[in-house]
């Protein structure tokens, strides 16, 4: 058979080796299960949609274009910053950085911003 010095490297190689690989499958579990969490969390946000977005969204397409948005003066005025990938409609996401930039201003007490239009 072989000799006990023999067995001692291929032993150490096989344990690190399975140690290596349990390490491995441990940090993909956990980053799976953050990836996992993160994604619950975009949900539970994408799933929270201003009440203002969904009137002002009439079509009810996730997108309020620029005829939507002419009973908020301020939207309709703004509509081309607004709709910062000018794709010609306000995103769920696009709308809600307006609304946190006039309530930004308004807590400042300064008039809501009245960036000028891009041409």
């Amino acid at each position: 058979m072989f000799k006990s010095n023999v067995m001692k490297p291929i032993i150490n190689v096989v344990a690190v080796s399975s140690f290596a690989a349990l390490l491995f499958c441990g940090i993909a579990t956990q980053t799976a299960t953050a990836e996992t969490a993160a994604s619950d969390k975009v949900m539970v946000a994408a799933n929270t949609v201003d009440p203002d977005f969904e009137k002002l969204d009439v079509d009810a397409n996730h997108k309020i274009s620029l005829k939507e948005a002419a009973p908020d003066k301020v939207l309709s005025v703004n509509f081309d910053v607004v709709d910062a990938n000018r794709d010609g409609g306000v995103s769920v996401e696009e709308y809600a950085s307006y609304k946190a930039s006039l309530a930004s201003a308004n807590s400042d007490g300064a008039a809501p911003p009245m960036p000028k239009p891009v041409n």
